[in-house]
């Protein structure tokens, strides 16, 4: 009696009938499904009969849609914006859904609800251009690495990551690369940061920088050196061997090394000089 009563009140497609949908439970709601799905495909679309029962439909559903957001929950996108997006890919599911196939209608609307998800991410949520496969790979790896750490208790390996997804260590790495291309944010720290915060965390100049500038400066000059002065430059800054060494190394005496250095810094030392 129960059934019958709650099935028809549905099919009347009112206003009660919609706070009805809101009130029942998962499994309630898709017990009954089949038959408000049976019910709307023999009505004729754009008709207020049916667009009454549609929305009771969609209505007993939107539970789908909440449960298939928990696998987004990591997504820095509002909650309240993936339900909404959601919505939208069930009443595509609703409005493609034939009954007469035999299939389950939740078998059917996941991938569909789930592909406007994933398609409004893929879309809405990089800052930098990102390939759609790598995104797609990212989602993926995202998931899987979630899934097997709840299922582990720990962080997964690469190894076990590269058997789970089917994709390649590379890909996998790219696509972890990928995902700071999902994040920005004011380079001031927030109330919830560290004194340091952001720009603390920005680079500075490099020193290394400056060396590159010297070398090519001194490229030239360093041309016009003999090979026992070349020899003796990579030996005192290369090697940093003593000059001591170095007249050892090349069977003459310290004072001569000291002079061949001076000559050669003589030279080189121009080339380093801002020229007006």
């Amino acid at each position: 009696m129960e059934d019958r009563t709650d099935l028809s009140r549905l099919l009347a497609g009112d206003a009660a009938a919609e706070d009805l949908a809101r009130s029942l439970s998962t499994a309630r709601a898709r017990e009954l499904t089949p038959r408000l799905l049976r019910r709307l495909h023999e009505l004729e679309p754009g008709t207020p009969a049916y667009s009454r029962l549609r929305s009771v439909v969609i209505t007993c559903n939107l539970s789908l849609v909440r449960a298939l957001l928990r696998r987004f929950a990591t997504s820095q996108v509002p909650r309240e914006d993936l339900m909404q997006v959601g919505v939208v890919g069930l009443i595509k599911a609703v409005d493609r859904f034939d009954p007469l196939r035999g299939m389950q209608f939740s078998t059917f609307a996941v991938p569909t609800i789930e592909g406007e998800i994933k398609r409004h991410l893929r879309d809405t949520t990089w800052h930098a251009h990102v390939p759609r496969g790598v995104q797609e790979n990212h989602l993926r790896v995202q998931r899987t690495r979630e899934g097997l750490a709840a299922r582990l208790g720990r962080s997964p390996d690469l190894t076990e990551l590269t058997e789970a997804t089917g994709l390649t260590p590379a890909e996998i790495r790219e696509a972890d690369t990928a995902a700071q291309a999902r994040t920005s944010g004011s380079l001031e720290p927030g109330a919830d940061e560290s004194t340091l915060g952001l720009v603390r965390r920005l680079g500075d100049s490099d020193p290394e920088l400056e060396k590159c500038e010297a070398l090519i400066a001194l490229k030239p000059a360093l041309a016009r050196l003999d090979d026992r002065e070349r020899t003796i430059l990579e030996l005192r800054f290369g090697a940093e061997l003593t000059q001591k060494q170095i007249g050892r190394h090349l069977g003459i005496s310290q004072m001569h090394v000291s002079r061949i250095l001076n000559r050669i810094l003589d030279q080189l030392r121009p080339a380093l000089l801002p020229t007006n």
